[in-house]
C-alpha cells in the first residue's frame, strides 16, 4: 500500500476548517449537501486521489467541502446548484475509493 503524506492531509484538513469558517461566517444560506461519512476517508487505501478528486470538484463548481455532523458536506450557492453534476461527482467518488 502506498505512504499517505501527512502534509497533504494536514492541508487537506485545513483547508476544510477555513472553509467552514467562511461559509459559517459569510454564507450561511449555501445549500449543504452531506456526500460522504468523514470517518470513512481515514479507510482509504488511496486518500490522496480521493483528496484531489474532492478539491478538482470544487474548482469546477465553485462550491467547497466542509464537515457537518460526520459527513462531508459540500456546500454551494443555490443558483449554482446542478444536482446531476454533484450525483455524477458523489457516484465517480465512490467508484473511485479503494478500502
Amino acid at each position: 500500500m502506498k505512504s499517505i503524506s501527512l502534509d497533504g492531509v494536514e492541508r487537506f484538513l485545513q483547508r476544510l476548517e477555513q472553509n467552514e469558517k467562511v461559509i459559517f461566517r459569510d454564507y450561511p444560506d449555501h445549500l449543504l449537501l452531506p456526500i460522504v461519512p468523514f470517518f470513512q476517508l481515514v479507510h482509504l487505501g488511496n486518500l490522496e486521489t480521493v483528496i484531489e478528486m474532492i478539491l478538482q470538484f470544487e474548482i469546477m463548481t465553485k462550491g467547497m467541502f466542509i464537515r457537518v455532523d460526520g459527513f462531508l458536506t459540500f456546500t454551494i450557492v443555490e443558483q449554482d446548484y446542478l444536482e446531476d453534476e454533484v450525483r455524477h461527482f458523489a457516484i465517480n467518488l465512490f467508484e473511485n475509493m479503494r478500502f
